[in-house]
């Protein structure tokens, strides 16, 4: 079967908005789910359904062909359990600076059950941080991981490490690069320098439909600069999507169980499968 570039109606954004995505490109684009229908793009944007898989197979969002169904990574299969799940933030910083995240489910959208207490808030939701590396560089990230068990709106947690005597001002980044000659290299950072990560395994059951929401604090230098703009939008990459809880300004929204790549104090964004990533690093 010939390898088909293809590309699926962003179904759940259409509904939204209340207008149906059509191809804005040849390439990919993805329902909310990444498991409808098959479309080819054409070169003049119109869209073709393909037929259906053969033997029981469905369209896989990640090699652009039909696979085996217990090969797709579908969101919806996400949206229990525990999952690996990445974070990359774009923010040019100096020497001294470092960036944390704050996250969760704001109370604009879980209006009962949060408190201020990151262990007992319905707001704050499980994480356990995986180390990226060890040695200069990655001080900071490991000491303040040590403690860190929520993405929380709430800033340091009460049994967070610290970086002699320095608390978090919530859960730390790690800047990164795509330079492999670097020490601080990482296999997500497929992008530049000055992108920060935040590599964790997540509760997905704890969010909304499998979405969760963030935002960046830069802290160093000449004081701390925190995100402020309105982040409502369509993401792209090979699954993408957009939220069904969205709406709340000054945040980010990011996928339980992906790749999510952000820029600071803005809206552009990409959501990705982890194998894609697999697959550029072991090339």
């Amino acid at each position: 079967m010939m390898v088909l570039v293809v590309c699926l109606y962003l179904a759940l954004a259409g509904a939204v908005s209340g207008k149906m995505f059509t191809c804005e490109k040849p390439g990919r684009t993805f329902t909310d789910d990444a498991c409808g229908t098959c479309h080819i793009c054409h070169k003049d944007l119109t869209p073709t359904s393909l037929p259906t898989c053969e033997n029981g197979t469905q369209c896989d969002v990640t090699l652009g062909f039909c696979n085996f169904k217990d090969q797709v990574v579908c969101p919806s299969e996400m949206r229990t359990g525990w999952h690996r799940t990445v974070i990359l933030m774009e923010k040019e910083t100096q020497p001294g600076q470092d960036l944390f995240v704050s996250g969760g489910i704001s109370e604009k959208h879980r209006q009962t059950g949060c408190t201020e207490d990151a262990r007992t808030s319905d707001c704050a939701l499980d994480i356990r941080i995986r180390g990226v590396g060890k040695g200069p560089g990655f001080e900071k990230y490991n000491a303040y991981k040590n403690g860190d068990m929520k993405l929380d709106w709430y800033g340091h947690e009460s049994h967070q490490g610290k970086y002699y005597g320095q608390e978090a001002e919530g859960t730390a980044m790690q800047w990164t690069t795509n330079d492999k000659e670097n020490p601080l290299y990482n296999k997500f950072n497929t992008y530049g320098p000055n992108y920060w990560l935040l590599d964790m395994e997540m509760d997905c059951e704890q969010t909304e439909q499998g979405w969760f929401e963030l935002q960046a604090y830069l802290r160093g230098g000449e004081g701390w600069e925190i995100e402020f703009d309105a982040f409502e939008h369509d993401c792209t990459g090979n699954i993408g999507g957009h939220s069904s809880h969205a709406g709340n300004w000054n945040v980010h929204y990011a996928r339980c169980g992906f790749v999510n790549v952000f820029h600071f104090g803005e809206a552009d964004c990409q959501i990705n499968t982890l194998p894609s990533y697999d697959k550029v690093s072991s090339g």
